[in-house]
């Protein structure tokens, strides 16, 4: 494309971009977090502490806390767990 485009877009750094994760967290994803999530989930695993994750859930989806990556780690971890740890369990939600 060089003949194409200016010097100052061919020579600029790479920029990343966001997914609008806060988002889809709060809207279409939110089954999936409630259910990966859940008391009965979180509980079974034994890693996390339901009561605490539940707040924090909770909390983020009043906006009184911006905690998308944690729970965004947290579901990542959770179905890691699943598809690695718990072979039998089946790995579409």
């Amino acid at each position: 494309m060089e003949p194409y485009l200016p010097r100052e877009v061919l020579d600029r750094k790479k920029a990343g971009f966001g997914a609008p994760l806060r988002h889809w967290l709060r809207s279409d994803l939110r089954p999936l977090v409630d259910e990966v999530l859940s008391e009965r989930s979180l509980r079974a695993r034994g890693v996390f502490n339901p009561a605490a994750v539940q707040a924090l859930v909770r909390r983020n989806a009043e906006r009184r806390l911006d905690a998308t990556y944690t729970i965004f780690s947290m579901i990542c971890f959770e179905l890691w767990c699943r598809m690695f740890v718990d072979p039998s369990t089946p790995t579409m939600l």
